[in-house]
């Protein structure tokens, strides 16, 4: 069997990028020729990679993994999202009453690399404390188990509010989209709903969500229509503002993260969440890394020196419709994150993704050398604010 602990950094990213692609999948099964293709110098690694991974999923340890009923002082309630990496679950904190979400990863059920990204996401949250990016509260590890707990978020993905807000998209003056904080508050509700009902009603109203989110999420390419095939959005102006204060927020944290030597790598609107208040909140720092920067002398040094573990920013690692042109070719800085929040921005503003394709090589090659849509063709009344952001 590969050894896949022992390959080089490079490699190692590589093995990274697979596993975050199959947490995005959730239950869809990745197809391992699209990989094979992808690396084809790796063909090998990446069969035996599908291969076990099949094994570990259709074996009977894992076939059915129930729900811890606690771990260490957390009480779990419920789980909240599942991926190829992990899980996340809604816990009470007994000694201090309170709502936490905790996520896990089994031991065994993940690559090294994976771990090691799982516990460098800790490192990084509790070296961060800013108002809009979710801290962590405490670590553990109980059996296989590994989890650390953070604040339990009563909202919603920005990927989520969109879709939302396309329900409520117009071609007619008046709009009443409604603002960020009351499309979470709209989600959150549904999820509670949702929650209630049967397992048998819960599987056949996914289902049925399912194709919504499905039709909804073709409608935010922007290969899909072209501006002349389709009436331009008109949009709340109380929208706009939700909008602009939720992105004035996060831009302010991820400068806070970035004066910490911190590289988020995956800013997209899936990683920022915005609850009820409307309060933003930047998470998922599993692809963090940190920034280089260059001492007195001129010697480029790990900007994380000072804490003694370095770390390379290398590798095509992120979300292809969200990365920076530089980060295909292996580097990133600062800038990288700040083109994430922007096409997250885009979205916000337009209702579908400033790049999108069938295939990753057909988004990577308008990323490289395609311009988005222009705003105005696809908003009525953009104000130019936010326009000219």
């Amino acid at each position: 069997m590969t050894q896949f602990a022992s390959t080089s950094s490079g490699d190692d990213e590589i093995l990274v990028q697979i596993m975050l692609e199959r947490d995005q999948a959730g239950s869809r099964a990745l197809d391992p020729e699209v990989y094979v293709k992808r690396y084809p110098h790796r063909e090998g690694e990446m069969r035996e990679l599908f291969q076990v991974q099949k094994a570990l999923d259709t074996s009977r340890p894992y076939a059915d993994i129930s729900q811890p009923e606690r771990l260490g002082e957390f009480r779990i309630l419920r789980k909240v999202a599942q991926g190829g990496m992990g899980e996340i679950y809604e816990a009470v904190q007994e000694p201090l009453q309170r709502r936490v979400a905790v996520k896990v990863i089994r031991q065994g059920r993940i690559s090294p690399s994976a771990r090691e990204r799982f516990l460098r996401e800790q490192k990084v949250l509790a070296q961060l404390h800013q108002t809009h990016i979710v801290p962590i509260h405490t670590a553990g590890e109980e059996g296989p188990l590994q989890y650390f707990a953070m604040p339990f978020i009563d909202g919603a993905a920005l990927s989520h509010v969109v879709r939302a807000a396309f329900q409520f998209e117009t071609s007619q003056p008046g709009s009443k989209t409604p603002p960020l904080g009351k499309l979470a508050a709209m989600l959150v509700a549904e999820s509670k709903e949702r929650a209630k009902t049967t397992t048998s009603a819960a599987s056949n109203k996914r289902a049925v969500e399912a194709q919504a989110a499905k039709r909804a999420t073709k409608a935010l390419s922007s290969s899909e229509a072209s501006a002349g095939k389709t009436a331009r959005l008109v949009l709340s102006l109380e929208y706009f503002r939700s909008v602009a204060q939720v992105m004035a927020d996060a831009a302010e944290a991820l400068h806070y993260a970035h004066r910490a030597n911190v590289l988020h790598r995956d800013i997209k609107p899936s990683n920022i969440m915005v609850d009820k208040d409307e309060q933003c909140w930047l998470i998922d720092f599993g692809l963090a890394g940190y920034l280089k920067e260059e001492n007195k002398s001129g010697a480029e040094v790990e900007g994380d020196q000072v804490r003694q573990e370095p770390t390379t920013i290398s590798g095509a690692m992120g979300t292809y419709q969200y990365m920076a042109p530089e980060q295909f070719g292996g580097k990133a800085d600062a800038r990288a994150d700040v083109w994430g929040l922007g096409a997250t921005l885009y979205e916000l503003l337009t209702l579908r993704r400033a790049f999108d394709g069938d295939s990753d090589k057909e988004i990577r090659d308008k990323v490289l050398s395609a311009e988005p849509s222009g705003l105005k063709e696809l908003v009525a009344n953009l104000p130019a604010d936010p326009a000219a952001i």
